[in-house]
């Protein structure tokens, strides 16, 4: 599969890492954007899963307020990061067990 529209990090073939385009990222970027005052009385929460393309890019002002859950640690320096495997779905962080107020997933592909 050609690249898509993320360009600061090559795709990994074997994590299935393959890109959003460059207009679908724009276009779920602001999907997100738009979430972070839906749900009113709530701190917002983003959390997308294995979409970093989306995550990195978010401005500054939705980063803070979202996680990126990746199998990929070559991001793991980043502060929204959070290490999550498919293989085990129900392994997370306490602090993120019902706390979303938007979820986009984009899970690899599975093959069992």
């Amino acid at each position: 599969m050609e690249g898509g529209g993320f360009e600061f990090a090559p795709e990994v073939a074997d994590l299935n890492q393959y890109w959003f385009s460059t207009k679908t990222i724009a276009a779920l970027v602001n999907e997100a954007s738009t979430a972070t005052t839906a749900v009113a009385g709530h701190k917002p929460l983003l959390a997308l899963v294995s979409c970093p393309s989306v995550y990195f890019s978010l401005s500054p002002e939705l980063r803070a307020v979202s996680v990126v859950l990746e199998i990929d640690r070559k991001w793991e320096k980043d502060p929204g990061f959070v290490y999550y495997d498919f293989n085990h779905p129900l392994a997370l962080p306490e602090k993120l067990l019902g706390a979303a107020t938007f979820v986009l997933i984009d899970p690899p592909f599975i093959t069992r």
